[in-house]
């Protein structure tokens, strides 16, 4: 008896379903395996690892993955906190995994004088592994982030959060050679009291993009970060961008520390909206208004057009024993950094 070509199709088809649907099952059992395999290496480490309700599912065209009350704490006291993780990733491309975290998430940093604090309403993220199972690229958007830092600033609230991190194929050779390059960018960022007035309390947008350069150290502690400086480790702030009421600061530093392990740097700012800014000195008392018309008229005079048609003012911007400047004013003085 003859096969009709419809039923051979079908039953190919029937058999690549059957495949693939034994393919998935498969995948989905490693991916619940190589997360608790994960847990347990880190409780092997010292670390704490918490959740509940672990399931795996997405069939037929997802990985996906879910937990709640998810908690990971090292001893220095780092951690982070998750409600409700999600996560996916499509079968034929595993290792870029999609995070999610619709009911937020806290982290927590350690410092000498109080942990920094970073909590979000939700976000979600994108995370590409290298086929040796390490982070290569690493993105996360948060919504209604707050974040708190003892002695620096806190709370800060911001309408949104988004970071990101890169790290190269190989580790650096060198101190010439990048580790890892990092971008921020906050918007609708609100300042504590008290503000120069005209100047509102909330900021519009505020963007880094830093490289690393040099072997990262490995940790935080005064020793690490002493060697590292000492065999020229900088960082390199390729671009920063600062929007608020009018004024437009965008400039490039580098970055390095000093013999008592403090920041210092050195770059480059070009700022658009000079009035707005001279006018929050005068309102501050940094100025007299009479100063304040010959430096507008001044500034005016040195302006430059910029490629994309803006008109900025290019001024050296400083930072030496914990006193940021920019051109000859000072503004403001940087709070000690306490190294473990």
């Amino acid at each position: 008896m003859r096969l009709r070509p419809l039923s051979v199709i079908a039953a190919f088809i029937l058999l690549l379903v059957l495949a693939y649907t034994a393919w998935w099952v498969s995948a989905s059992w490693q991916l619940r395996r190589g997360i608790e395999s994960w847990a347990e290496q880190q409780r092997a480490l010292g670390n704490t690892v918490s959740y509940t309700d672990l399931t795996v599912g997405g069939w037929p065209l997802s990985l996906d993955a879910s937990a709640k009350a998810v908690g990971l704490s090292r001893p220095d006291g780092a951690s982070v906190a998750v409600p409700l993780l999600q996560a996916s990733a499509e079968p034929w491309n595993p290792l870029v995994i999609h995070p999610a975290f619709p009911q937020g998430l806290s982290l927590t940093a350690p410092a000498a004088d109080g942990p920094t604090t970073l909590t979000a309403g939700g976000g979600d993220g994108r995370v590409t592994l290298g086929l040796d199972g390490q982070a290569r690229e690493v993105s996360l958007n948060l919504a209604k982030a707050v974040l708190a830092t003892p002695g620096i600033v806190g709370p800060l609230p911001m309408d949104s959060l988004a970071g990101s991190w890169v790290a190269p194929d190989a580790p650096p050779a060198n101190y010439q050679e990048v580790a890892l390059t990092l971008s921020l960018a906050a918007t609708g960022i609100t300042l504590p009291n008290p503000v120069p007035q005209p100047l509102p309390q909330r900021v519009d947008r505020l963007a880094l993009t830093a490289a690393w350069k040099g072997p990262l150290p490995p940790d935080t502690k005064a020793d690490s970060l002493r060697a590292w400086s000492d065999a020229g480790g900088t960082v390199e702030v390729q671009s920063l961008r600062l929007d608020w009421a009018g004024i437009d600061l965008r400039g490039d530093a580098t970055l390095a520390l000093d013999a008592d392990l403090q920041p210092v740097a050195a770059g480059r700012a070009f700022l658009s909206g000079t009035d707005v800014l001279v006018e929050a000195l005068v309102a501050g008392g940094q100025m007299k208004p009479n100063q304040a018309a010959a430096v507008k008229a001044g500034l005016g005079l040195l302006t430059q057009p910029q490629a994309d048609g803006r008109r900025a003012v290019q001024v050296p911007v400083t930072l030496q024993e914990r006193k940021l400047s920019v051109g000859p004013v000072k503004v403001l003085d940087v709070p000690p950094v306490a190294w473990d």
